[in-house]
């Protein structure tokens, strides 16, 4: 059978052939020499030139040269681009992320379409984004490797969005520093009148955090955010961190985003009172809860099986795999535990307590950014209230 390769594979061969990158051109090669009967033209030109690749490459170049550039889908070959990308780094999860975002810049230069269309322009941007997270710290590595992972995996590039957010002076008791986080990602520490200016990827909204409240900004499609912040309370009321936007006609208070329904529904063990994604998100927070306050707790807790399914559906992967493997370690008894099996397993349970140890700074992260990406993801849905 006669299979010609199309322009838009072509295309992409001669992306990678320029960069070195021959290994899957000569398995394709190899696979049309067995596959194409008569061979067509195209792969006839290709195999007789004695693997030169310089001569390969101008062969590919000239026949994509017989279809006008608008008629060529750069869709379908940033496509194949993306999947083989992709591949190499599943191959080699520990690889040089530096060199490796060269390699991409450097197909996406050649490919000439990273100055008008996206997402060549953020492949070829990407060497930019991994200085920025790990050289000059402008971005947070979890940023960067939102935006690394969103790439290879959704196939779409990406559009920054600049957060400048101001701390007004509070009282003596409030100056403590305030972590801050948008959308799970660390944005800095917010001293008392002090400011932090970061860049995230545009999202239907963002959700921030800091140790002492919240607050959800919905996205209208601005590229530059200006925030302040100021701790209320603190006598007969428990301090709360509020946001405000500041925009032309003034400060707009942010809506905290209410988890008050959630504990509840915890608490009295009404799961079945909440929306399907307020279940999975409330069952996160207790987890989080109970892994920050004692093992035990997990173990006392009715829903330690939703609580794995929920780690599960937000993309909690390091917390999921470990609650996983420590229910499959009390497989010979009923969970949830009673007191009295919680002291009788004291041994069992403190060897679980040293191993969460040794996640959590990897763990944690991962946690927290999973559930604000699947919050925000949600309330864009209306499926959260």
């Amino acid at each position: 059978m006669k299979e010609t390769m199309t322009v838009e594979q072509a295309a992409y061969h001669k992306l990678f052939l320029q960069n070195g990158l021959t290994e899957h051109f000569d398995r394709d090669l190899d696979e049309r020499l067995e596959r194409e009967n008569p061979l067509s033209d195209l792969t006839l030109a290709l195999s007789t030139c004695g693997g030169k690749r310089e001569e390969q490459v101008h062969i590919l170049n000239e026949y994509i040269l017989n279809t006008a550039p608008e008629e060529i889908d750069k869709d379908a070959v940033f496509s194949f681009v993306a999947d083989e990308l992709r591949e190499r780094y599943e191959q080699n999860p520990d690889t040089d992320l530096e060199a490796f975002t060269m390699v991409m810049h450097d197909i996406a230069r050649d490919s000439d379409w990273w100055r008008d269309f996206e997402p060549w322009a953020t492949m070829y941007e990407m060497p930019d984004f991994y200085e920025a997270a790990y050289k000059d710290h402008i971005i947070s590595e979890a940023c960067f490797r939102s935006i690394f992972r969103r790439f290879l995996y959704d196939k779409t590039g990406t559009d920054m969005v600049r957060f400048v957010i101001r701390r007004k002076i509070a009282f003596p008791e409030m100056l403590l520093p305030q972590r801050i986080y948008i959308n799970g990602t660390r944005a800095g520490e917010l001293l008392d009148g002090g400011h932090v200016e970061t860049h995230v990827p545009r999202a239907k909204a963002y959700y921030l955090e800091t140790d002492s409240g919240n607050a959800i900004l919905h996205d209208n499609g601005q590229g530059f955010y200006e925030l302040t912040c100021k701790m209320q309370g603190g006598w007969k009321l428990p301090p709360e961190m509020r946001f405000y936007q500041k925009t032309a006609g003034g400060e707009i208070a942010l809506t905290p985003f209410p988890t008050g329904n959630m504990v509840a529904a915890i608490m009295d063990e009404k799961l079945e009172t909440l929306t399907k994604p307020e279940q999975t998100l409330a069952l996160c927070r207790e987890f989080w809860n109970d892994i920050v306050e004692d093992m035990d707790e997990i173990l006392y807790s009715p829903y330690i099986h939703e609580m794995a399914e929920a780690l599960h559906e937000v993309g909690a992967t390091e917390y999921e795999k470990f609650l996983r493997d420590m229910i499959a370690q009390f497989a010979d008894v009923s969970l949830p535990l009673s007191d009295e099996q919680i002291e009788a397993m004291r041994k069992r349970i403190d060897r679980f307590n040293r191993a969460e140890t040794r996640i959590s700074k990897t763990a944690m992260p991962e946690l927290r950014e999973a559930m604000a990406l699947y919050l925000v993801e949600h309330l864009a849905e209306e499926e959260i209230r």
